[in-house]
């Protein structure tokens, strides 16, 4: 697409998050949230939140090291 990396790294970020209270939602309302099932894919999703944080940080300490430069 033409982007910087920087901008790649972002734009990945942005988008890689889930909305943990959506899929609280769906769980609940299909009857899933207690169960195993429900359990897995919501520890799945928050840990998929962690690592978008995780991926954020690192974007934002290379462009910020970048800057520097």
């Amino acid at each position: 697409m033409g982007h910087l990396l920087i901008t790649s790294l972002f734009i990945a970020t942005i988008l890689s998050p889930t909305s943990v209270s959506v899929t609280v939602e769906a769980l609940h309302k299909l009857g899933l949230l207690r169960s195993g099932v429900g359990q897995v894919i919501l520890t799945a999703a928050v840990e998929d939140d962690i690592y978008a944080l995780t991926l954020f940080s690192v974007a934002y300490s290379l462009a910020i090291a970048g800057h520097r430069t």
